[in-house]
């Protein structure tokens, strides 16, 4: 295994995921709490036309009390603390889905689940060749074309240390808290003049209202220069894009996501 790929690829997707974690659990409770709140709403002011409902969500989903607490609607200014409440329980209220991903030169799949824990299985590809991560029951899997290396932390052996130390990234990572601070970390974000359309890899097309935050912050030591998020009208996580410069290197990573709701099956690798 090529531990500088492994390092580059498990950098770049633990950045991805991030703005994806959250817990559905919290949102069930916060459901519980206040179900009058989680209505379905579009967007308030009477001269916004309506963003077009997306095939990917589901009749039956609501978003949580977190979002339709704030108006989405056009060159509004939303404050950080409460839009990241929103942010990281409104992907993890639909409990499963795809995302597609974009980072320099690696891109690929991902399929993900919150219940009854966060578990993933991705597939990228990039200059150092194709690779494949899985995530399940708090233990990582990693293959650069040579078999899944497991990460065990007591190992001799140094790259199932390396798997195992990325594998307690994404355990941190995938607490809400983290989603919730990140976008908190910039003061207030910007939703834009129009509907932005966002192409997605099943073959939709939606019609997204977009959030911009403000200016450049800092989230736990790293510099984000700029942040983007796409969200439908009621809510429905659309995509994500981040600029950070880490380390001498920035990067640019984008993500979108769709199929949500949709069942998928997390198997560790045989």
């Amino acid at each position: 295994m090529n531990s500088r790929a492994l390092l580059s690829l498990s950098a770049a997707t633990l950045l991805l995921l991030t703005a994806c974690s959250g817990s559905p659990k919290d949102n069930a409770s916060e459901s519980a709490a206040a179900p009058n709140e989680l209505a379905v709403t579009a967007p308030a002011a009477s001269d916004s036309p309506v963003a077009s409902e997306s095939a990917q969500s589901p009749a039956a989903w609501t978003a949580p009390a977190s979002c339709t607490a704030m108006e989405l609607t056009f060159a509004a200014t939303l404050d950080g603390a409460p839009l990241g409440e929103c942010v990281s329980k409104a992907l993890a209220s639909y409990e499963s889905g795809q995302m597609h991903m974009i980072n320099g030169d690696t891109s690929g799949t991902v399929e993900f689940s919150y219940t009854p824990d966060y578990s993933f299985h991705g597939e990228m590809s990039g200059v150092g060749g194709p690779q494949e991560m899985t995530f399940l029951d708090g233990t990582m899997w990693i293959d650069s074309g040579d078999g899944p290396v497991k990460g065990d932390a007591e190992s001799e052996n140094p790259d199932e240390v390396l798997v195992a130390g990325i594998a307690e990234m994404y355990r941190m990572f995938a607490d809400p808290v983290m989603t919730a601070d990140l976008i908190a970390a910039s003061p207030q974000w910007k939703v834009d003049t129009a509907l932005a359309q966002r192409d997605l890899e099943n073959g939709e097309s939606v019609q997204a209202y977009r959030l911009e935050s403000t200016e450049a912050f800092e989230w736990n030591g790293v510099p984000v220069s700029n942040m983007i998020l796409w969200f439908g009208q009621d809510w429905t996580p659309v995509g994500t894009q981040a600029s950070i410069s880490f380390g001498g290197i920035s990067s640019t990573a984008t993500q979108q996501f769709y199929d949500l709701g949709k069942p998928v099956e997390i198997k560790a690798p045989s």
